[in-house]
């Protein structure tokens, strides 16, 4: 099983996570998941594809990164995917009215990931106003996600639904077959990644795959990996000694 696999579809906090994207999506919700940095986003967005067209074959699913629609528009955006009959909506007309009436993109669902507070607002407001008319036309926004009561869509808050608790399990069933390492240098490498990374233990990989010079200098490692955040995770990697380090020397 391969790591992606083992958080998303068998640690218990992000399978929730997926499995409420699934059962959002196919009840006709839109669907928001505030969560900055999504550990194997490509093998999440996978997963769920995959469920809900096994269940809803008529279901089809459009994939952006924020980056690609900073400079267009909802309306731009429909304009490319479904030309012909975006071509007769007047410019008067409320877009997201015209997809309900006239079934533009029916059983499609758009998901837009890596938003930030700077590109988020327009697509949200765009995902309401779908919601609010009850188009068949689904939009998932994923990023960074202001809490607002929205009608008709779900919101997903990574934290949540995603504890250090199950960041732990999950780096456990990890190393669970290194023999090279005793039981004690698995315990404090599984406690400093998850003080590391908890939230998006994907960044642990290199570390996971390469264990020891973490474990004989994890400063040196995480300032040369993430110079920008050395202070942060000195604190981090203290954390871990305390936890894991001081009571076996007491």
């Amino acid at each position: 099983m391969d790591r992606a696999e083992l958080w998303w579809g068998h640690t218990y906090g992000p399978s929730k996570l997926q499995t409420t994207a699934v059962e959002s999506l196919l009840s006709g919700k839109g669907l928001w998941i505030d969560y900055p940095d999504v550990p194997w986003r490509e093998e999440l967005h996978e997963m769920v594809k995959q469920k809900i067209e096994e269940r809803d074959a008529a279901i089809s699913f459009e994939f952006f990164n924020a980056d690609e629609l900073a400079s267009i528009s909802p309306r731009e955006l429909l304009s490319k995917l479904a030309p012909s009959a975006m071509a007769r909506c007047l410019p008067t007309t409320p877009v997201e009215k015209y997809v309900k009436q006239q079934r533009i993109l029916e059983y499609t669902i758009i998901w837009i990931y890596g938003l930030s507070e700077k590109t988020s607002e327009p697509w949200l407001q765009f995902s309401k106003s779908c919601a609010k008319e009850k188009a068949s036309l689904r939009i998932v926004c994923e990023g960074v996600i202001p809490t607002i009561n929205a009608g008709n869509i779900v919101f997903c808050k990574g934290r949540d639904y995603i504890s250090s608790f199950d960041s732990l399990l999950f780096l456990m069933s990890a190393v669970s077959d290194r023999n090279d390492l005793s039981v004690a240098e698995r315990r404090y490498l599984c406690t400093l990644l998850n003080e590391l990374f908890a939230l998006n233990p994907e960044m642990a990989e290199d570390c996971l795959n390469d264990p020891k010079m973490l474990l004989l200098d994890p400063t040196g490692v995480v300032t040369l990996l993430f110079p920008e955040r050395t202070a942060e995770l000195k604190g981090a990697i203290w954390n871990a000694q305390i936890k894991a380090l001081y009571p076996a020397v007491e």
